[in-house]
């Protein structure tokens, strides 16, 4: 993914923030289809990957990780997840950076901070 892209994403993502504060028919929206809500907002959302929100209050936070970056994927783990073919039918698929969209691009610190203290997960 280049600089571009990442930054992309990142606006996206912030955009995803931005409507869960501003917007309460946006959270009902979020909370009830999450995938939806996520596609609403110009993500992708793989059909490989399960989406759910998180609400912290009074008595609950969550805390939001992005995937281990030094966790070793088969192929054909990456290959599900993003839609391609395993690596031994097709040749080289990708890095575990490439593995979906939606973890990977966003940083541990904005996801603890921003996405966490929105309860998304």
């Amino acid at each position: 993914m280049t600089p571009h892209e990442r930054n992309d994403v990142g606006a996206r993502y912030q955009a995803l923030y931005d409507a869960w504060e501003r917007d309460p028919e946006f959270r009902e929206r979020l909370v009830a289809d999450p995938r939806a809500a996520v596609v609403e907002q110009g993500l992708e959302a793989p059909e490989a990957m399960e989406f759910r929100v998180a609400v912290n209050d009074a008595e609950t936070m969550h805390v939001v990780f992005p995937p281990d970056p030094n966790a070793v994927l088969s192929d054909d783990t990456i290959a599900s997840v993003s839609g391609g073919t395993p690596a031994s039918t097709a040749g080289s698929v990708g890095s575990a950076s490439t593995l979906g969209s939606i973890p990977s691009t966003v940083s541990s610190a904005t996801t603890a901070s921003t996405l966490g203290s929105a309860g998304c997960s």
